[in-house]
């Protein structure tokens, strides 16, 4: 019988920093995949074709986690700016909107 490698907490750090790098990594290739899929099932709707239900729930699906992750990249955004920089693009935003 062999003896087992127990990992030190520096090696656990290094494998879970490899793992999320992996991950960072992968999330732009998904994104892109989905973006690619719904481009193409909209260009069906677009021509006529009426998609089935697993293509109609697949697009509500992409559209609603695409919807998420600019909800997710606005708030990431905006914890980083200062009360007085959002109230400034808030009032930019309504004044190129006609908005008091």
């Amino acid at each position: 019988m062999m003896p087992s490698h127990t990992p030190s907490i520096a090696e656990l750090r290094e494998i879970r920093e490899r793992a999320w790098q992996r991950l960072a990594s992968a999330v732009p290739v998904a994104i892109a995949a989905m973006t690619k899929t719904k481009a193409k099932l909209e260009a069906q709707i677009d021509a006529g074709k009426k998609l089935s239900r697993g293509d109609q729930r697949e697009l509500e699906e992409i559209g609603a986690l695409l919807h998420r992750i600019e909800v997710a990249k606005a708030c990431a955004l905006l914890s980083r700016m200062d009360l007085e920089k959002i109230e400034a693009a808030l009032r930019l935003v309504d004044t190129s909107r006609g908005i008091r």
